[in-house]
Formats: structure tokens, C-alpha cells, sequence
């Protein structure tokens, strides 16, 4: 052993988590809005196991396009100048949403009207699966952009203080 010790120190914010998620949650109601105002659907929830195809695709766009804005965010308001700790405010924000966005869905939404979402139509699964899969790349891009952008930042910072110090 040469001596050596690997540091592995982490530093995620809660508060950013939380604020990840309100940004992930705003933009699809965002999405949601615009999904009824193009008549893709009208917000009735008994129908909403039977949309088709499109539907589902816009839905799947616009989960993936949340994660990403709540993750960057997260990584954004966390200070996270190492890309992991901006990679893993991402997944964490990536992972809370799909906890509450599932556990909505099938209990909320299939226990109080009464809608069988295992009966549901394979696009509607499928637009489940394949959205939330790219949904978990695109918060973990969010968050290692924002690491990057607040690498930068912080390196300009130094180079003014170094300026300033001149």
C-alpha cells in the first residue's frame, strides 16, 4: 500500500433535491396545460388509460424534458462543482419524481376513480417505461451540465479575485 486513502466525500443538499423536484413537478403541469390546450386530451382521468399512441409519446417528451430542468436545477442550486455530485442530484430528483409520479398514478388515480391501470393499452406502458428510462439520462445530463456550468463559474470567480488581489 502506498499510503493513499481515496476521498469520497459527497456533497448533496436536500434543499436542492426539494426544489429539483418542485421543478420537475411545475414543468409538467406546464406540459400538462399545453397537452389540454392542443386538444390532446381534455383532463378527464377515466379516459386516460385508453389515449393513444401520441398522447403517450408527448408525454413521455415531456417527462424527459422535467427530469432534465429538475435535475439541473437541483445540481444548480446544490453548488455542485464535481460532476458526481451533480450526477447523483440528478438521479435522486430522477428517482423522488418517479416514486410520487407512480405512486399517484396507481393509487390515487386507480383507487379513487376506479380505473384499472393494469387493463391499460401497451402504449400506455410502454410510454411508462421508455419515458422514465430517458427521463433517468436526461436528469442525469441535468445534472452534470449544471456541475460543469458551476465549474466554470466558480473558476471565473477565482480568476477575478486573483485580478482584484493584483
Amino acid at each position: 500500500m502506498n499510503g493513499s486513502i481515496t476521498d469520497f466525500h459527497s456533497r448533496i443538499s436536500a434543499r436542492a433535491v426539494a426544489a429539483g423536484w418542485m421543478v420537475a413537478f411545475s414543468s409538467m403541469i406546464l406540459w400538462g396545460a399545453l397537452a389540454g390546450g392542443l386538444g390532446l386530451w381534455n383532463f378527464d382521468l377515466a379516459v386516460l388509460p385508453q389515449m393513444g399512441g401520441g398522447f403517450w409519446l408527448f408525454a413521455a417528451v415531456a417527462w424527459i424534458f422535467s427530469s432534465f430542468c429538475g435535475a439541473y436545477v437541483a445540481s444548480t442550486i446544490g453548488r455542485s462543482t464535481n460532476t458526481r455530485d451533480g450526477s447523483i442530484h440528478g438521479i435522486i430528483v430522477w428517482a423522488g419524481s418517479s416514486v410520487l409520479a407512480y405512486t399517484w398514478s396507481f393509487l390515487v388515480v386507480g383507487n379513487f376513480w376506479g380505473i384499472n391501470l393494469a387493463a391499460s393499452s401497451p402504449s400506455y406502458l410502454f410510454a411508462i417505461f421508455f419515458g422514465d428510462i430517458f427521463a433517468l439520462g436526461a436528469a442525469y445530463l441535468g445534472g452534470r451540465l449544471a456541475s460543469y456550468s458551476e465549474q466554470k463559474a466558480r473558476h471565473k470567480e477565482r480568476e477575478m479575485e486573483h485580478r482584484l488581489a493584483a
